[in-house]
């Protein structure tokens, strides 16, 4: 029975990392516009790191982004900077 548990919770912990993959890609998507697939990439690891608590609401995690610019990786700096 403990193994039918925690086999539904793996479950349950997998359908969410897809679902914040998804929710942090349509983020990116609008935050970049057009074009920006490269972009998107540069501060996908970013937004989990510092902003997964604010994750799906695009707003905040620009702002989450943007407080932390001086930790983020060189690429996503240079977005958010541009931004």
């Amino acid at each position: 029975m403990q193994t039918q548990g925690l086999t539904t919770v793996l479950r349950k912990f997998s359908e969410m990392k897809i679902i914040l993959k998804c929710a942090s890609a349509a983020l990116l998507f609008s935050l970049l516009g057009n074009g920006a697939a490269l972009a998107q990439h540069a501060c996908h690891d970013d937004a989990f790191r510092f902003c997964g608590q604010d994750i799906p609401d695009h707003d905040k995690i620009h702002a989450c982004l943007v407080q932390h610019v001086r930790h983020l990786s060189p690429h996503c700096k240079a977005i958010i900077k541009h931004r």
